[in-house]
């Protein structure tokens, strides 16, 4: 069974999540691929929760210090052609953080500052600015967004080519904060993710990411549009063609 994102869960599934699965599954269907980020490189990671972390969060990954095997895909939203501004992606993946099977994904997107948290903002590549899930997440007894942001000095060279992506993770140059933030105050370093070599382009097509799904141990999404964006991710995902070969 689903699990209930706010009150009303049941009748937005029933009406404008039906509507939103059929949407971006035929968007899907006709494009053949993501209909969103459909240009990107996905990465071996390792997320570092480092002790002595205060205060805690309520989220076990967030709290427990360690270091865990990971997964981040760095994308471009519209996929307009380099090295043209676009609203770039972040997605995390700690495969089996809850057990086989049980991922913890956490999706984030280029964004303004400040209240500028909850509006997409084209940038000039992935090391240009903040990146906020812009809807929100329970964690512990608190509503917060979640969000990542390059660390300084970890880029080599122009951050606004896939190729300069993929070569400065290779070199092991490549690291982002995670963070979170109430609603209304300053983002707060939980954890690095350091990224390593890159996956090849099948093993990056295959994935599917789901933020609302695939999430545990006290991150919970809430609210109406994390209801849609359920139902979205898996209309769209059901109707992508497989990788083959």
């Amino acid at each position: 069974m689903d699990r209930p994102l706010g009150p009303f869960t049941p009748a937005v599934d029933a009406t404008a999540g039906v509507a939103a699965a059929a949407l971006f599954g035929a968007a899907s269907a006709i494009r053949r691929a993501r209909i969103f980020h459909p240009d990107g490189a996905a990465f071996h990671a390792t997320l570092v929760v480092d002790p002595g972390a205060e205060p805690a969060t309520g989220a076990a990954l967030f709290d427990e210090p360690g270091r865990r095997s990971a997964i981040v895909r760095l994308s471009r939203g519209a996929g307009v052609p380099e090295p043209l501004p676009d609203i770039f992606g972040f997605a995390l993946r700690v495969p089996d953080a809850y057990g086989p099977g049980l991922h913890q994904d956490l999706l984030v997107n280029t964004t303004g500052k400040g209240l500028g948290r909850f509006v997409f903002v084209p940038r000039r590549g992935h090391g240009d600015g903040q990146y906020s899930s812009v809807l929100p997440y329970r964690i512990g007894e608190q509503l917060v967004l979640v969000g990542a942001s390059a660390l300084p000095g970890a880029w080599s060279g122009p951050p606004n080519r896939q190729h300069d992506v993929v070569s400065a993770a290779e070199r092991g140059e490549l690291a982002f904060r995670l963070e979170v933030a109430p609603l209304v105050g300053g983002w707060r370093t939980v954890a690095t993710v350091e990224l390593g070599g890159a996956l090849t382009d099948e093993e990056s097509e295959s994935l599917r990411f789901n933020p609302v799904e695939n999430t545990g141990s006290g991150i919970e999404p809430v609210g109406f549009f994390q209801t849609l964006r359920r139902r979205a991710y898996r209309g769209s995902q059901a109707a992508r063609p497989q990788p083959t070969g």
